[in-house]
């Protein structure tokens, strides 16, 4: 098994921990933006494997996926956004980086998304 199978499959096993401890009940997904940008269609579901964390006040994230599984490939071609427990988070597509070699995770990064309707009651 080359090494970067083995370190993928150890940063998985510590990312369902720390989730375990940290994230329970935190749903994570890949979704795509409807015409409008305020309507979205889930195209796929992280359960495991995955750590995040913010920065910048809550204003960005780096989403990290230890998987290399052909539904994810295939879901983050599509991708415009991330789910976190309900919060829309715009996926960066130029920052977002495959597994490949030596990186053995996905690395999403993402900046919070606010639809038309939140902006205007926050102001």
């Amino acid at each position: 098994m080359p090494a970067a199978d083995d370190l993928r499959e150890g940063l998985a096993e510590a990312y369902n921990v720390l989730a375990d401890e940290f994230l329970d009940g935190v749903t994570v997904a890949l979704c795509k933006a409807s015409g409008t940008s305020d309507a979205f269609t889930s195209l796929y579901t992280v359960s495991t494997a995955r750590f995040f964390e913010y920065s910048n006040f809550r204003k960005n994230l780096l989403l990290e996926i230890a998987s290399t599984a052909a539904a994810l490939t295939t879901a983050m071609d599509d991708a415009t956004h991330l789910s976190i427990s309900g919060e829309y988070w715009v996926i960066n597509k130029a920052d977002t980086v495959a597994p490949t070699g030596t990186n053995p995770v996905w690395q999403i990064f993402a900046e919070r998304f606010e639809n038309r309707r939140t902006h205007y009651t926050n102001l």
